[in-house]
């Protein structure tokens, strides 16, 4: 999830500047507003997610929070 710092509803918009600033090919999932966002970034394995994290952390201008979403998909059979 990103909170963008300049709020927008242009999904491709968001989904390259997530992309250029992850290092990853990102793949918009959805939103809560115009501010937050979700997508979907590949990564190998824990060390690897984290970086993936840390670069888009570190674009404070394009975002003002990063965080995984967490929370548990309740699948019925």
């Amino acid at each position: 999830m990103v909170k963008l710092a300049q709020p927008s509803s242009d999904t491709a918009a968001i989904t390259r500047l997530v992309s250029s600033r992850a290092g990853v090919t990102a793949r918009y999932f959805g939103s809560s507003g115009l501010a937050w966002h979700a997508l979907r970034l590949p990564c190998n394995g824990a060390a690897d997610c984290e970086a993936v994290l840390q670069r888009l952390r570190a674009d404070r201008g394009a975002f003002e929070f990063v965080e995984l979403d967490e929370r548990k998909l309740i699948v019925k059979p």
